[in-house]
């Protein structure tokens, strides 16, 4: 799993705030409730919660919803569209995008599919030429899906990468001249790019760089050497670190060089981290010359903890139990950026070391109060993890924790977002829910997301929690509005109501 998770813990993590059930009466039938919730949870509000809530039924991966998914595709929101059709891909058998169904949303929806895609690999090679085969592809998507055939080796078709140079938007014209690799093309754009405004050039620049980091291309060095080099293009500081960054990732030899160059002579702590975590980000491997020119002493708190992780090669770590100390660490000091990267390297460490990181961090301090919502976030990503690598080691901390605590509820919140399975469903089942908690509501979501029987006064219990009687945040009931509806027979009914306009 990827650390922007870390940045957006999917739908659950701002549900961590403490609240309480409200009193369930022993008779009470929530299904107007349920179907209430169901059909507004899912139309769209201004402050975008619909997109959390649709979040939400897709990590169900519940089959039944389907036609639900289906019905969303052609919806008028193109955010919304974004969601069904990763909903239908999440339901498929081979959990790739079907590129048909891709062609039937809105531009803005295509595009984003189409990056998310790429990114995650989640089309086939025969669903990317089909879609480049495409007449109605419009030009950002089809420069995307031209860069990814190329960093598989596979030569773009002359003409299509002709009408992309020739295209009036500057970034996509940039970047196709550099898919190119022809010199007078690249040239040609060139000069183009620097007669263009300020505000072109700095979109074009995100745009080609990204494109550059994602898929890279053999001409992209000279290109970027004359970004840096020239001050005829007038760049921000900030898009020439950008641009360095891109360049040491591109190409390390001649990045060094150009990091060097750059390199302030007294940097700041601030410029400290900037440079060193330029090198990290690029998997250069860090030394005391480095040190020395970013004058990094042991006094230097972050800039020297980074530092000490970035001198060490997790490919040939001599001990590796003192490396996974150093990453634990660094992840404890709380900044975003060394958090990320510590993060990727945690994948490259033997597999017990990681599992050692990620139980350290899936615990809370003993004052469980004294952690920030970022701790709390590192908690859940930490404990999802655990679930991944070994998830009997994961569920025996689970068992462990404190009925009703902050940290069995953060547990209960990481397995929120993960399949249900035979073992999730079994170790849930056995947890003791004897008080109207937040964790007690959670446990119960888990379980009715099994296959296992409800009893009656779980049925009901499920149903306040649909009608917003256990105030645990607007996700979370859409979840449990639709596993009552499931568990009452009542489907149709509720895909009825998720599918009407208001």
């Amino acid at each position: 799993m990827g650390f922007r998770c870390l940045q957006s813990c999917s739908f659950l993590i701002a549900l961590c705030i403490t609240t309480s059930f409200l009193y369930a009466g022993t008779s009470a039938d929530y299904t107007e409730a349920a179907l209430r919730k169901l059909k507004t949870a899912t139309q769209q509000q201004r402050n975008g919660e619909h997109l959390a809530n649709l979040s939400a039924l897709r990590s169900l991966h519940d089959p039944a919803l389907k036609p639900f998914f289906y019905n969303l595709v052609q919806h008028n929101t193109w955010s919304i569209q974004v969601h069904a059709v990763l909903g239908l891909a999440e339901l498929s058998e081979d959990g790739l995008i079907d590129p048909w169904l891709v062609q039937q949303v809105s531009p803005l929806a295509r595009e984003q599919l189409i990056i998310k895609s790429l990114r995650d690999n989640l089309f086939s090679l025969e669903s990317i030429q089909s879609l480049l085969d495409w007449s109605l592809l419009e030009p950002n998507p089809t420069l995307l899906l031209v860069a990814d055939l190329h960093s598989k080796g596979l030569p773009p078709d002359p003409e299509t990468i002709k009408e992309l140079v020739n295209n009036s938007d500057l970034g996509i014209a940039t970047a196709a001249s550099l898919l190119s690799e022809n010199s007078k093309t690249i040239s040609e754009v060139m000069n183009r790019f620097r007669r263009g405004t300020s505000r072109e050039r700095r979109i074009a620049l995100t745009q080609v760089l990204q494109i550059i980091q994602q898929y890279g291309t053999l001409s992209a060095t000279q290109w970027l050497v004359t970004l840096l080099e020239s001050p005829t293009f007038k760049l921000s500081d900030r898009d020439l670190q950008h641009a360095l960054s891109t360049l040491l990732k591109h190409d390390p030899t001649v990045g060094m060089e150009h990091w060097n160059d750059k390199l302030p002579s007294e940097p700041s702590k601030l410029e400290q981290v900037r440079f060193v975590l330029m090198l990290m980000d690029a998997e250069i491997q860090l030394d005391e010359d480095i040190a020395k020119k970013l004058h990094i002493s042991t006094q230097d708190g972050i800039p020297y903890a980074l530092y000490l992780a970035g001198i060490e090669s997790p490919e040939n770590l001599p001990d590796s139990d003192a490396y996974t100390q150093l990453l634990l660490d660094l992840a404890n000091r709380g900044h975003s950026r060394s958090t990320e990267w510590v993060f990727k390297q945690v994948k490259k460490i033997p597999s017990q070391n990681a599992e050692s990181f990620y139980t350290s961090l899936a615990m809370l301090p003993e004052d469980e109060n004294a952690a920030n919502a970022k701790r709390r976030n590192l908690a859940v990503i930490s404990f999802q993890e655990l679930l991944h690598i070994n998830p009997k080691h994961a569920l025996g901390l689970l068992r462990s924790a404190k009925d009703d605590s902050q940290q069995q509820e953060l547990m209960l919140l990481a397995m929120l977002q993960q399949q249900c399975n035979e073992l999730l469903e079994r170790e849930v089942t056995s947890i003791r829910r004897i008080g109207v908690g937040r964790p007690d509501a959670m446990a119960l979501l888990l379980a009715a997301r099994g296959t296992s029987p409800l009893s009656e006064s779980d049925q009901r219990l499920l149903g306040l929690i649909a009608a917003s009687g256990a105030a645990i945040g607007s996700p979370l009931e859409t979840q449990a509005a639709w596993l009552y509806l499931r568990r009452m027979g009542m489907t149709e009914q509720a895909l009825a109501a998720a599918t009407t306009s208001p």
